[in-house]
């Protein structure tokens, strides 16, 4: 594991707060600015780590001919985003306002570069480690977004805790038919 320039000049400076300040001063300082440092870089790392439709990605599920030829017709209007990490405030907002963009209209005169506004979104969370109530929000906000467009949400992968935390923050399938886990 290699240190980058930012972690290594904490050192030098607990060492010369250290001397200026008092050691007690010092480490709460030292501890103080490698959280900074922690935090900036875990939301530069990103929260999604891909995405993709239907016409890119297949499960390894076996499929009768007659489903694979409406994927291959349908897969543009299947989405998928691979989250990761730890989802907050901050980078849950980046997921909505992503997600948001996929429905917005926008006035081109050819279209076909674009991709059809998406039937199914599929959020897979296998690699997030956790959520705040803020992500949850969020989350809710994507649930009634995906209602009002009508576009079926389906959220698989999420841990026991990362589902439980969404349901208790009111996005469960129960109260959202167009949504399942």
């Amino acid at each position: 594991f290699r240190k980058t320039g930012s972690e290594w000049f904490v050192i030098p400076f607990i060492v010369l707060s250290g001397q200026m300040f008092g050691v007690l001063q010092s480490v709460a300082l030292g501890v103080g600015i490698s959280t900074m440092i922690f935090v900036s870089s875990f939301y530069r790392a990103g929260t999604v780590k891909f995405i993709a439709n239907g016409l890119t990605i297949r499960s390894t599920i076996e499929r009768h001919s007659e489903d694979n030829v409406w994927l291959d017709r349908n897969g543009d209007m299947i989405q998928t985003l691979v989250l990761q990490n730890y989802l907050f405030f901050g980078n849950a907002t980046s997921v909505l306002k992503y997600i948001s963009s996929m429905f917005d209209d926008i006035e081109v005169i050819d279209d076909s570069l674009l991709p059809p506004k998406p039937k199914y979104l599929v959020l897979d969370m296998s690699i997030v480690s956790g959520v705040d109530i803020s992500a949850v929000d969020c989350f809710a906000d994507v649930t009634s977004l995906c209602k009002t467009q009508g576009c079926k949400l389906l959220i698989s992968g999420s841990s026991k805790m990362v589902r439980q935390a969404l349901i208790a923050g009111g996005v469960k399938p129960a109260s959202h038919p167009h949504m399942s886990f």
